[in-house]
């Protein structure tokens, strides 16, 4: 299972919340962006409720984090055809 999760953070934080969220091993990839959301994190997890509980218990208690949201891949380019 993948997710896409948006993080925004308090401002004067991100180097610290890069560096947290790179070291979390779940998370695939980290993206700084501009605009409304400061990260996008892509994770992969074996079920729901795992993917609830790393972002309740990592993401979301890293100092600095604000606020997430969270995006579940419903379907990749290697699913094409399995409906």
């Amino acid at each position: 299972m993948e997710a896409f999760v948006l993080v925004r953070v308090k401002p004067g934080s991100e180097i610290i919340v890069r560096d947290e969220l790179e070291s979390l091993s779940q998370n695939k990839e980290v993206y700084m962006l501009y605009g409304e959301w400061d990260f996008l994190v892509k994770v992969k997890e074996n079920n729901l409720k795992k993917l609830k509980d790393f972002i309740v218990s990592k993401i979301r208690t890293i100092e600095g984090v604000l606020d997430t949201s969270t995006l579940i891949v419903a379907e990749g380019l290697e699913d094409e055809g399995e409906y």
